[in-house]
């Protein structure tokens, strides 16, 4: 898994940017897994990446995870279904053609998909369910979280989308 909290995003040439983050943390135990085009500096914790090579690797890891088998995770988690892996690849879809990128896509011990979007202390969780309903949960770690349902249709993740921008932002 790699999670970060991203502070700064910043224009380095043409579709390639540096994220400055406040924290980075990478295990190989998870079943995502970190960019082959990152590079983390631990000093200045400075993550860059290709944007296209960085949505190309967030489908390979949908495909990834459509491989899973019940208890992938130890403990009888069930494995991603086909409803939530193409409801989580058409948000990823949304998502990429809106110039948003998730900082973590990850399966869920619950079944199905989770995509994380994070900056500072802000954090929205899309987690997409195994019958293939989708819920977007906006939390800042002091008030209390706001769970919200999401249709799968283009229009109401670009609904979304506004939503966490607007969110992550304020």
């Amino acid at each position: 898994m790699c999670d970060m909290t991203i502070e700064r995003v910043l224009p380095v040439g043409p579709r390639e940017f540096a994220c400055v983050v406040s924290s980075f943390s990478v295990s190989n135990r998870d079943t995502a897994s970190v960019s082959p085009n990152a590079r983390a500096k631990r000093n200045g914790l400075t993550v860059t990446y290709n944007a296209v090579s960085y949505n190309m690797w967030c489908f390979s890891e949908l495909e990834k995870m459509s491989q899973l088998t019940e208890g992938w995770d130890g403990y009888g988690a069930p494995a991603p279904s086909g409803a939530a892996i193409a409801v989580a690849r058409s948000y990823l879809g949304s998502l990429f053609k809106e110039r948003l990128e998730p900082s973590r896509v990850a399966p869920s011990v619950v079944g199905g998909i989770g995509i994380t979007h994070k900056l500072t202390k802000r954090r929205v969780y899309v987690e997409c369910f195994n019958d293939g309903q989708i819920y977007a949960l906006f939390s800042d770690g002091q008030s209390l979280p706001n769970s919200r349902p999401v249709k799968a249709r283009e229009d109401s993740f670009e609904e979304l989308i506004g939503a966490i921008r607007d969110y992550l932002n304020a």
